[in-house]
């Protein structure tokens, strides 16, 4: 009878991501761009069945990622290419509403 439940689950995803890109050519053989990404991410997965019988799990991530670089034209042919790149996962811990909710009533 367990077989008949194994395909009744539900994933819905809310993703919000935005970044910004600066340039600047200090001179003309110099260059230094800079990027910035940022995602709001909340994921609602309910195995099994909604409500107090299933394994509900909300996560919430929100990663982000600085970039800077800089461009050197040495010559023609001859480029040297700098990077700095730093990128974090902030995560809040995962709630069950679910079970929460019909715990309550």
């Amino acid at each position: 009878m367990a077989g008949n439940y194994d395909f009744v689950n539900t994933t819905l995803y809310e993703r919000t991501i935005w970044s910004l890109k600066f340039d600047h050519a200090f001179t003309p053989p110099t260059a230094c761009p800079y990027f910035y990404s940022n995602e709001n991410e909340l994921t609602d997965a309910v195995a099994n069945f909604n409500g107090p019988l299933g394994d509900g799990l909300r996560s919430y991530n929100k990663p982000f990622n600085h970039r800077i670089n800089h461009d050197l034209n040495i010559r023609p042919n001859l480029l040297m290419h700098t990077n700095y790149s730093f990128f974090a996962d902030a995560r809040a811990p995962g709630t069950t509403p679910t079970r929460r909710a019909a715990a309550a009533s």
